[in-house]
């Protein structure tokens, strides 16, 4: 079951700065600024959407309509069906909370759930021996909350979820290819339009085909 979501926390920096991006592009002076800086965004949203996961840090909200139900197992059984947190790799800060029977928001104890941080996307899932309170059956009643992407530096602690070489260069380069086709190029349009070094730098970081 695919959840609702949308960015809650937008990010506060970019991965890239303004004067590495002049740098690689060999701009000296001020007068390209005002074009270079919202690229610089365009090139980081871009990237997301190929990669289907958040590269700025940013907080994210998912919503269901209702809790993940258990399944019967191939091999039989039943299994323990997750909530998928989308872009998430890992997913932290999470917060699950709940509309009731009775209309009222509440907020899950952290007891009830786990948080399955050993593949990517992220998943929130039951605790051994618990169960998921009654919930009232409406659009968007579950809500979990969390942080995704990487850290940029000088806004996060540094080193812990650094943004990969290659993620950084395939940003650049993409600049770069805009930078020097403006009227060719239409800035985000589509992902098949990026170009195939850009694609092969993201490909290894990619959750899933496209957003």
């Amino acid at each position: 079951m695919t959840p609702y979501t949308r960015t809650v926390v937008q990010p506060t920096a970019e991965p890239l700065s303004l004067d590495e991006v002049k740098l690689h592009l060999r701009v000296d002076g001020t007068d390209e600024d005002a074009w270079i800086e919202p690229q610089i965004t365009a090139a980081r949203q871009a990237a997301e959407n190929f990669c289907n996961r958040y590269i700025a840090e940013q907080g994210v909200e998912a919503r269901w309509a209702s809790w993940p139900c258990y399944w019967w197992g191939h091999y039989g059984g039943y299994i323990n069906a997750q909530m998928v947190l989308p872009g998430s790799d890992p997913a932290r800060d999470v917060i699950v909370k709940y509309v009731d029977v009775d209309g009222v928001e509440q907020t899950l104890a952290e007891t009830v759930y786990s948080v399955n941080q050993f593949r990517a996307p992220g998943e929130v899932g039951l605790a051994y021996n618990q169960s998921w309170p009654p919930a009232r059956n409406e659009q968007g009643a579950i809500r979990v909350t969390y942080t995704a992407g990487y850290n940029i530096p000088g806004t996060s602690p540094a080193g812990e979820y650094p943004l990969p070489a290659a993620i950084r260069a395939a940003m650049l380069l993409l600049i770069g290819n805009w930078y020097e086709n403006r009227e060719a190029v239409v800035v985000g349009a589509t992902v098949a339009e990026l170009p195939l070094g850009v694609q092969s730098l993201l490909q290894p970081y990619r959750l899933s085909l496209g957003v």
